[in-house]
């Protein structure tokens, strides 16, 4: 297996990361950084990716990300990506999704093959403080414009949408039946260059909110999602299991995709 999301929290080192993997099976984890301008706390450098990468080359894919507000962004891609990156992201910052200088990354990205790893929050008012690259629907023109660049989608605005009428309720995490014909079945469907990220509590959610609907959508975009976790327990794995999915459905989910996004070398 593949965990396509992992950070290095600072309780979380990378031979506790390792332990855990071993724990549960997956053979190689994607380790993300975190950089946000804005946050003070809980940024996670690729410089401390990359180390841990350095150490456990068997185990860990390094990601690289640099807030596209800091100077000479672009230059430090492409020196991570020389080094040995292979992904950028966790793409999480308090900017529009289509924001001129996230474009100019996504661009990048691109050209230089590192899929992009993006966190989507909903379109919220300026007051709510946790505002991350709104939202999905500025998404869909980012794949026309960038189709080189692989995007990985993942967070609350993103996995709300697996419902059609997640226009009309404004949770981050909404419960209750999918409603089909959701703009992501259509998205995952239309555009070669997307995928789901299916960690945290916002896939999960996405889900369990309707299990039947969940083995469909999984069966039906099986080449177009990930096994993730973004935390470190079982919770998706577990449910993943318990629906009982055709065994290539399952591999493709937990190993095959990702490894044909990255192939392992």
């Amino acid at each position: 297996m593949i965990d396509i999301h992992v950070h290095p929290f600072k309780e979380w080192t990378p031979p506790k990361i390792v332990k855990f993997l071993d724990q549960v099976g997956v053979e190689r984890a994607w380790l993300l950084p975190f950089d946000d301008i804005e946050e003070s706390e809980d940024l996670i450098p690729t410089e401390y990716v990359f180390k841990a990468y350095q150490d456990y080359p068997e185990r860990f894919i390094p990601f690289c990300s640099i807030d596209p507000r800091r100077p000479n962004v672009l230059d430090k891609i492409k020196t991570w990506a020389r080094r040995g990156c292979k992904g950028y992201g966790e793409h999480k910052v308090s900017l529009m999704i289509d924001d001129p200088r996230s474009k100019a990354v996504y661009k990048l990205c691109g050209e230089l093959g590192l899929p992009v790893l993006v966190h989507i929050d909903v379109p919220l008012p300026p007051k709510f403080d946790y505002w991350k690259n709104p939202d999905v629907k500025r998404l869909e023109k980012l794949l026309i414009e960038y189709p080189d660049t692989i995007f990985i989608g993942h967070g609350p605005g993103w996995w709300r949408e697996i419902s059609a009428d997640a226009d009309k309720d404004p949770a981050r995490y909404p419960t209750g039946k999918v409603k089909r014909g959701g703009r992501l079945d259509r998205i995952l469907s239309k555009y070669p260059n997307v995928y789901g990220d299916l960690s945290a509590g916002s896939g999960l959610n996405a889900l369990k909110r309707d299990p039947e609907f969940a083995r469909e959508f999984l069966i039906r975009h099986r080449k177009k999602l990930l096994y993730g976790t973004d935390c470190f327990n079982t919770s998706l794995l577990d449910f993943l299991r318990s629906l009982k999915l055709p065994k290539d459905v399952f591999e493709d989910i937990v190993h095959n995709n990702a490894a044909r996004i990255i192939p392992i070398e």
